[in-house]
């Protein structure tokens, strides 16, 4: 049970940081206090799985570890400077906490971290796919047999993940995550759901590259 909650933790914090990035459609007192929430959820994630962090000065580093600990990190740096500039920024859940950061330096901050954060948080999601698979249906009898399923899934995920690309490409992912942007350009003539589609797709890639990685390294192991 304890396992499976972790996993729930895990994809409402995934849903949460998706609606985020859907920020200009959505209310500012929302946004932050959806900000807030996630924020705790990733308190609440990290005690779960304390005992990991205990653990990291114990054992070999393989590859496939090694890659685990550096996204987790860069998980981390992302939502403390989603933290830092939010409270920078904030306009409801933090009146008053307007400390020496300016509020262009927050902006930026916030952008980047944003960014990065979609796609490590993402990515990290991928590195955990199968277990997480596993562990949320197992006892479930599937009308179709494993095989004929993840032939679905895979053609799925394919088409998903090219779509991705061009959705990264088409929201210049990459140059807001990198700050080559200065300012993030939105189109205001985009319909949410297209929009909405766009960044599953974003989120799809970044799964399936995680996904993919865990699947190649774990062949060291033994």
């Amino acid at each position: 049970m304890k396992r499976r909650f972790k996993v729930v933790i895990d994809i409402l914090m995934t849903c949460m940081l998706y609606f985020q990035m859907a920020f200009i459609y959505t209310d500012q007192k929302w946004h932050e206090w959806n900000g807030v929430a996630l924020i705790v959820l990733f308190a609440v994630h990290h005690l779960l799985n304390f005992n990991w962090i205990k653990r990291l000065n114990k054992g070999r580093y393989s590859a496939l570890r090694i890659v685990f600990v550096v996204t987790n990190v860069s998980m981390l740096i992302a939502m403390l400077g989603l933290m830092i500039s939010g409270i920078r920024m904030s306009q409801y859940t933090a009146l008053g906490l307007k400390y020496g950061l300016s509020m262009s330096d927050a902006r930026k901050i916030h952008v980047v971290s944003a960014y990065m954060g979609y796609f490590v948080i993402s990515i990290h999601v991928g590195l955990h796919w199968a277990s997480h698979m596993k562990i949320m249906f197992s006892g479930i009898a599937f009308q179709m047999r494993k095989r004929e399923m993840d032939k679905v899934m895979n053609l799925l995920v394919f088409f998903l993940a090219i779509y991705g690309v061009y959705a990264v490409y088409k929201h210049q992912i990459l140059q807001n995550a990198l700050l080559i942007n200065t300012f993030v350009f939105f189109d205001f003539e985009q319909i949410v759901v297209s929009f909405l589609l766009d960044y599953i797709a974003i989120m799809g890639l970044c799964i399936l590259i995680g996904h993919q990685i865990a699947k190649y390294l774990k062949g060291e192991r033994g």
